[in-house]
């Protein structure tokens, strides 16, 4: 796999799985690879429903909490839901699983439950970065408070997570940081944040005003009047709002 070969290593981990007695691990990894390296998030749902039905030792809730991350992945998010709530029923001590719990029960707007569900992850764990940062959108932060205590004791070890983490940890701080007024020091944990991010997702202004050069060219103003002429007429507001997939993304990886 890690050579490129994703052919034969997922031809290696279809031997395995397709045993009787095959291990929880060896059907995640098989997952992982298959949705990962080669992109068919489809064949993995429809491959873990098949297991999960049959049921089996080897059924646990990490091959629960697998299908919950691909049927995320296919935008069948309240099947995610319901499938993360299973995983959730037969490891109430993971705090991974009402994370990603928490982070869909977000996107679908059911901020009340997400709430809950971060809390529930937070207790268990009390510095999870990810359950850090959706927890503070809707927690007003104060000086001593839980949440606080929690946010600065990620900040105070957050060398030892991942890059990615890194980032969630940074946000938490920012937003609590702000919520008491230190906006000098908030603006120093966005931009340690944004700094972080860019790094793991580069962003090239170069290629966006190519982009746009491209629309330009593109895009005529005959297409505009047809697009116009296609719209439903209406007096209803529309309001664009918020970066869901921001969200999104952060949910079920494998």
């Amino acid at each position: 796999s890690e050579m490129g070969r994703a052919d034969e290593a997922r031809q290696a981990l279809e031997a395995i799985i397709a045993r009787p007695n095959c291990s929880d691990l060896a059907i995640t990894t098989w997952a992982a690879h298959v949705a990962e390296k080669m992109g068919l998030y489809q064949e993995v749902v429809e491959r873990l429903q098949g297991f999960v039905s049959t049921g089996g030792p080897n059924i646990t809730w990490h091959v629960v909490a697998c299908l919950g991350k691909a049927l995320n992945k296919v935008d069948r998010h309240r099947d995610a839901i319901e499938v993360f709530k299973r995983a959730t029923e037969i490891a109430p001590d993971v705090a991974s699983n009402w994370e990603d719990l928490g982070v869909i029960q977000r996107l679908l707007g059911m901020t009340q439950e997400s709430q809950q569900s971060m809390e529930r992850s937070l207790l268990l764990e009390a510095t999870k970065p990810g359950a850090l940062r959706v927890a503070g959108y809707e927690h007003k932060y104060e000086y001593g408070d839980e949440a606080w205590k929690r946010v600065n004791l990620a900040l105070a070890k957050v060398d030892t997570f991942t890059q990615q983490e890194q980032v969630e940890v940074h946000y938490a701080a920012a937003k609590a940081l702000e919520d008491v007024g230190e906006l000098e020091a908030a603006f120093e944990q966005y931009a340690s944040a944004g700094r972080l991010q860019k790094e793991l997702m580069p962003w090239s202004d170069t290629r966006m005003r190519g982009v746009l050069a491209m629309f330009r060219n593109v895009v005529k103003k005959e297409d505009y009047e047809e697009v116009r002429r296609q719209a439903v007429k209406t007096e209803r507001p529309v309001f664009v709002v918020g970066m869901p997939g921001s969200i999104a993304a952060r949910a079920a990886g494998f």
